[in-house]
């Protein structure tokens, strides 16, 4: 029988079939990509399917999602579907980080067949309508940044904040705070601030735009600490994390479910980042700039 499904988009969908020694690892691939990681960029879901015909690995299926390959890493498992026979996991998840990469190993039980296929997608994609079209992704959204960095903290204190400077016109609107793999066992949080952190080694730590449309310098500055700086004056704790271990990955993305508000840096705010030990901490922050 002649297969009557639609070309697969390979610009937005990777997949893969094949057949599993026991113990072996599968990497899903999109179009001809060979190194197994997917680009996210643009995309705001990820969602398909995995089947396999012998019992996967413990911890397997499963999305792994990085910034740069080195220092991000943050794995989402695959629940497998009970409501349907053999071992099928449907996902559908948002893009955490800027790639991803589709893995699954094979347990002990001999040879497995796999198929697997995921499709990228921008948020509120696939809608059907008869009216006007919809406008294009991302159009009439604020201005958005990030900052990655990789702070050598000296010691249990601040080392690093993002501040909306007095004045400044705009209010900024912080959507996404990542933690991975500190060096060194620590606590974490996030204090916000009605005045700045002062004093300490001050490092400029830029933030990038996600769009080249919108202006290429934030508003919000970015400033990491090699030395203890001294804290400005506190509003409260807006993020904590007791024991953060060198092998963990947090992310906290305040107001993303649209159900209440990001964290608001209004003119001469600012959240500074604690730690209760010294480390290298490497980690993220986005947030979008606006005038009201």
């Amino acid at each position: 029988m002649a297969d009557t499904r639609k070309p697969l988009d390979k610009e937005r969908v990777f997949y893969f079939a094949d057949t599993l020694a026991a113990g072996q690892a599968m990497y899903a691939k999109q179009g001809a990509t060979t190194d197994g990681v997917i680009s996210c960029a643009g995309q705001r879901r990820i969602k398909g399917n995995v089947s396999t015909s012998q019992t996967p690995a413990s911890g397997f299926p499963r999305l792994r999602f990085s910034m740069d390959g080195v220092n991000f890493d943050l794995i989402v498992p695959l629940t497998k579907d009970s409501s349907q026979s053999g071992n099928q996991y449907p996902f559908d998840v948002e893009c955490f980080l800027p790639y991803a990469t589709l893995e699954l190993t094979n347990g002990a039980g001999g040879v497995a067949t796999v198929r697997a296929y995921a499709e990228l997608s921008p948020e509120g994609s696939g809608a059907t309508s008869t009216g006007p079209s919809p406008p294009t992704p991302g159009s009439g959204l604020p201005a958005t940044y990030r900052a990655t960095f990789s702070v050598a903290a000296a010691g249990a204190g601040q080392f690093l904040m993002l501040e909306n400077p007095a004045g400044s016109g705009k209010v900024l609107r912080v959507t996404e705070q990542l933690l991975s793999k500190p060096t060194a066992t620590l606590g974490w949080s996030t204090v916000k601030q009605s005045s700045p952190t002062t004093l300490g080694t001050p490092v400029a730590t830029p933030g990038v735009s996600l769009d080249s449309a919108d202006p290429a310098t934030p508003t919000g500055v970015v400033t990491a600490y090699t030395t203890v700086p001294t804290p400005g004056t506190a509003v409260g704790t807006v993020w904590r994390l007791p024991s953060v271990t060198a092998v963990d990955t947090f992310i906290d993305t305040p107001g993303s479910d649209g159900l209440q508000k990001s964290i608001v840096l209004r003119a001469g705010e600012s959240i500074a980042l604690v730690t209760t030990a010294a480390a290298t901490i490497v980690g993220l922050l986005e947030w979008t700039e606006s005038d009201t």
